[in-house]
């Protein structure tokens, strides 16, 4: 739904207004987040092999897990621009 579909209801129900742009950006954001969850699920494998040695707590290997999302954050962030 639109914000402009958005504040039509929001209208009619006499509710206060959503600011357009402020709306538009927090669609962006979550289009754009949403596009980074794609490719992090399309390119998480790479890094499996870190996440399976078995002589790792899971304290360690959720460390791992973070350093392999940034690392593919920065790749993405890298092909669609900030």
């Amino acid at each position: 739904m639109t914000p402009t579909q958005r504040n039509e209801l929001r209208k009619e129900a006499s509710l206060p207004l959503l600011d357009q742009e402020i709306e538009k950006q927090r669609q962006e954001a979550v289009e754009r987040e949403a596009a980074f969850e794609r490719y992090y699920q399309l390119n998480r494998d790479r890094f499996a092999d870190l996440w399976a040695d078995a002589g790792l707590g899971w304290l360690s290997r959720a460390g791992l897990w973070a350093q392999a999302r940034r690392q593919l954050r920065l790749e993405f962030e890298a092909i669609v621009g900030k």
